[in-house]
């Protein structure tokens, strides 16, 4: 399928006319092609429509070219299950970056081709397994059998993450029925991937993904953002985090001694990197866990140097 894309970096300057032109190209041409070639079509045959990672991961100055690319996906995924019981099978193909055959160059079929993980790009033939247009991708007739309305990423190794926020070619980061996530966990918390989302103060950092590694004491999460370069392009960064929470420390002063009070405990994490035996001086410390600074204080004074009562 031919398509039209064309940036505009404010959506004032997005004219009516651009916008209908990128429609009718990308969606109607399409709609108008699939519904002529349906009736030709025998059993057993497949229909391969062009999708893109802009259809997940849409580009701020792309808003229309990307609204085609999701409405792609979806037609794709209504006509596949139309179209199983007439015994055809449909996919979609999300482009990377690939190499044209006719001009012989790269052409980055979307803003993240830099970012390729197989750094030679995808040529027609080893896409498609015949000289058939370039972006385009067959089945083994066995294989084919049991695929339908499924995306066959051609991406240079990039997984795509479907609208649900899960990445094809890899199990949910964060599947149903994960503690922390959508059930409680052992210490009855939900709702532990939701921990940046909503961050916007930043217009040239976009949120894409957090994934809960661990949530046994504390929670470790790996957050996959896209942060706008100096020269305006968009990368892909991931950065994992370790979230103990809040907690508040207090140095214990005896005035009659004219000492401060400190406690020794053992520390797993400084033993295991070669300290003698992960005994450590410290100040009396721990985390909130829903209290307010001063009444937690009161509770560790309590219970690491036994002092109680005195004002913090």
């Amino acid at each position: 399928m031919a398509g039209h894309q064309q940036a505009v970096e404010d959506l004032a300057d997005l004219s009516d006319e651009q916008f209908d032109e990128t429609y009718r190209t990308n969606v109607y041409g399409l709609f108008w092609l699939v519904k002529a070639a349906l009736p030709h079509l025998q059993p057993g045959a497949s229909v391969i429509t062009t999708s893109s990672v802009q259809a997940y991961q849409p580009s701020p100055t792309l808003v229309d070219y990307a609204g085609t690319k999701a409405a792609i996906n979806a037609i794709s995924k209504a006509l596949a299950q139309q179209a199983r019981a007439q015994g055809r099978a449909g996919q979609r193909r999300g482009a990377g970056s690939v190499l044209d055959a006719a001009a012989g160059e790269r052409r980055p079929a979307d803003r993240g081709a830099a970012r390729l993980r197989c750094r030679d790009p995808a040529r027609p033939r080893r896409a498609a397994g015949r000289a058939w247009p370039r972006r385009t991708c067959t089945w083994r007739p066995t294989a084919r059998a049991y695929t339908t309305g499924a995306t066959v990423s051609v991406t240079g190794g990039m997984p795509t993450p479907d609208p649900l926020g899960r990445q094809s070619g890899r199990m949910s980061p964060n599947p149903p029925g994960t503690p922390g996530v959508d059930v409680p966990d052992a210490r009855g918390r939900t709702g532990l991937d939701r921990a940046g989302r909503d961050l916007t103060r930043n217009p040239d950092v976009v949120v894409r993904d957090v994934e809960v590694l661990s949530d046994g004491w504390h929670v470790l999460r790996r957050t996959t953002l896209d942060v706008r370069r100096r020269d305006g392009g968009w990368e892909t960064q991931q950065r994992e985090t370790y979230a103990r929470g809040d907690g508040a420390v207090i140095l214990l002063h005896d005035v009659e001694r004219r000492t401060v009070l400190l406690s020794r405990q053992f520390r797993w994490p400084v033993y295991v990197n070669g300290h003698p035996d992960g005994m450590l001086v410290e100040a009396a410390a721990g985390l909130l866990d829903e209290d307010d600074p001063e009444t937690a204080i009161r509770r560790e004074a309590a219970e690491e140097p036994g002092c109680r009562g005195r004002r913090a």
